[in-house]
């Protein structure tokens, strides 16, 4: 989290040449790392080598005897569409939006961070969850908020600091969407396929990202930085409500077929 924190102040106070020589510096410490480890060459079994795809077969079956975790993991994709390349646009927004220097940048990079660290804090703190899978629904529905915000936020030294403020609740609202949704996953899903669920799930989201880019790269250019944060926003609530709507079916459906 603090990556990015560094690269904008770097990127403020030293000249080009020298920060891409960090990244090379960076490289040559994690490879002369695992050099001197000896990595154990661990024996697979028949069962252990199965084919990726099959794997990720196997896990959209165990998602599908949970029909309220396939509606939250469904909608998560395309809501992560726009979430994902946020975190790509805040440089932009700092520099292009409010004409502010890096330093102003790694401010909103720390902010995100800060606020990410301080609601896993307090999530961890809290003992019991008993609608985990209704906390990430309403975690994602307080990121359309942030992102709204933020897009509404005018384009001035009052507005970097609302955005602050934003990213900030933005990164603890993150949180509060993982770390329930991933308890869930790891209480109700058997050990032996859990593997095979955290993969698939991984797969999905992931999906999201190139999608997203190739979508925020040139809108955002056409239209404005804030502009497609405001959007991002409003399309990210119609598919939070829309998760929330289809989850509420899908529970009372389970809750009749079990009674």
């Amino acid at each position: 989290m603090l990556g990015p924190v560094l690269g904008a102040a770097m990127f403020a106070a030293m000249p080009l040449w020298l920060i891409l020589l960090t990244d090379l510096i960076g490289a040559l410490a994690a490879c002369l790392t695992l050099w001197i480890v000896e990595v154990p060459s661990i024996p697979r079994s028949e069962e252990s080598m199965q084919h990726y795809l099959q794997e990720l077969k196997d896990g959209f079956f165990v998602f599908k005897e949970d029909r309220p975790m396939l509606v939250v993991m469904f909608f998560s994709f395309f809501i992560m569409i726009f979430y994902l390349p946020l975190g790509i646009l805040f440089p932009l927004m700092t520099n292009v939006h409010f004409e502010l220097s890096a330093w102003f940048a790694s401010v909103v990079e720390f902010s995100y961070a800060a606020g990410m660290m301080v609601s896993a804090f307090l999530i961890g703190m809290k003992k019991e969850w008993r609608e985990k899978l209704l906390a990430a629904q309403l975690a994602n529905i307080g990121l359309a908020i942030t992102f709204i915000g933020s897009g509404l936020v005018p384009a001035n030294l009052t507005g970097y600091w609302m955005f602050v403020f934003f990213c900030i609740l933005m990164g603890g609202v993150g949180n509060l969407y993982n770390i329930p949704f991933t308890a869930y996953l790891q209480e109700t899903i058997a050990p032996e396929k859990l593997g095979r669920v955290f993969s698939l799930f991984g797969s999905v989201m992931s999906g999201a990202m190139p999608i997203g880019l190739l979508l925020a790269g040139p809108l955002s250019e056409k239209l404005g930085i804030a502009r497609w944060f405001l959007i991002s926003g409003i399309l990210t609530l119609v598919f939070s409500l829309l998760c929330l709507l289809f989850y509420r079916r899908a529970k009372t459906k389970g809750n009749q077929q079990a009674d």
